[in-house]
């Protein structure tokens, strides 16, 4: 009873996988912890804090479901000290127990206007990709393949051509954030930030025998954050929308942060309409965010998804994020002229 019951499911969650990727023909990965991976949501973050920003990002999706979903995620940024930032990221996605990997890596920046001295800027950035990806069809089994009672015994009549596994393409993405604080001598500031990003502006094929007929759809991203301070405490509520094709999630909730301890309590729903038959999970959040000294900072975070849709706890185990980000509030540049300079503590630098 145990073990068919075990089949059902897995059964269950492979056909409900199989039908999500023809229906919506490809979906970017996304995170929980998506405000300690900035850049990878809106490339107008680069640079927005000041001094050196370092992130490792890990997510391992649904790990009851017989097959790997994981996916690693690195970034790192810069506040230039005319322009606004420069960056790096680098994402890795590997599905399918090793079938399917997706490796990118690329460059953005992003310039800052000031509205407002020290109170108000809008910052627009880019970034610039290449992504591969690969397929090891020795691991794929046919139909054709299978004998009613012998099991896997024959050869498949399945031919692909021999450069089809591996295949490459650019991409593009761009976003913008506007950023408000009002300047309280004395006093801890709020800081309220607001930002839409596009991803995937040319719709790239990503198909391994590039047909022409499979591109990867438009991603839209609009997300709200905002950091108020009570005495000694920080809470930090936030949420998240993205549309991609068919597919939408909305991500709302909060942190809490008293140092060194911050813990969070999020949910991921279909849309924007709260109702039980749209909820994806229940996130719930702990984490460390450490001064290292005077000049550095290291937040260390983990988040546990509780699956609470129709697939459930059960079927899925929920999905595990590991977030490390190393802040260095100075840092030295080299400025316009070519002369060596140092940062100085940016007018706007938030907790979280």
């Amino acid at each position: 009873m145990c073990n068919n019951r075990r089949v059902k499911i897995l059964v269950f969650v492979i056909l409900q996988l199989i039908f999500f990727n023809i229906f919506v023909k490809a979906q970017d990965p996304n995170f929980s912890q998506f405000y300690y991976n900035p850049l990878y949501y809106n490339p107008a973050y680069t640079g927005i804090t000041s001094g050196l920003n370092v992130r490792f990002n890990y997510r391992s999706l649904w790990t009851r479901v017989p097959s790997a979903f994981n996916t690693y995620n690195f970034s790192l940024d810069v506040e230039d000290l005319k322009i606004g930032g420069l960056g790096i990221i680098g994402i890795s996605d590997v599905e399918g127990e090793g079938l399917v990997k997706n490796t990118t890596g690329g460059i953005l920046y992003s310039h800052r206007l000031i509205i407002i001295p020290r109170t108000m800027f809008i910052q627009g950035g880019f970034m610039a990709s290449y992504v591969q990806r690969s397929i090891d069809w020795g691991k794929l089994e046919f139909s054709d393949q299978f004998d009613k009672i012998m099991g896997k015994i024959y050869p498949t009549s399945f031919y692909h051509p021999p450069n089809s596994a591996i295949t490459g393409y650019f991409d593009f993405s761009s976003g913008f954030v506007i950023r408000y604080s009002k300047n309280k001598r004395g006093k801890k500031n709020a800081i309220h930030t607001i930002g839409v990003s596009v991803h995937h502006l040319t719709q790239p094929d990503n198909s391994f025998f590039k047909t022409g007929d499979t591109h990867l759809p438009l991603k839209e991203v609009a997300h709200a954050n905002t950091e108020i301070p009570f005495n000694n405490i920080i809470c930090a509520p936030a949420l998240i929308y993205e549309h991609q094709d068919k597919l939408q999630t909305v991500t709302i909730g909060m942190n809490v942060f008293k140092d060194p301890i911050y813990i969070g309590l999020w949910t991921r729903n279909k849309n924007f309409l709260m109702s039980a038959k749209k909820y994806d999970a229940v996130i719930i959040m702990l984490g460390i965010n450490k001064k290292i000294n005077d000049n550095s900072r290291i937040r260390i975070g983990y988040s546990y998804d509780i699956t609470i849709s129709k697939l459930g706890l059960e079927t899925t185990r929920g999905s595990h994020e590991i977030s490390m980000n190393l802040e260095f509030g100075k840092f030295i540049l080299i400025d316009r002229k070519g002369s060596f300079v140092r940062k100085k503590k940016s007018f706007i630098c938030p907790m979280f």
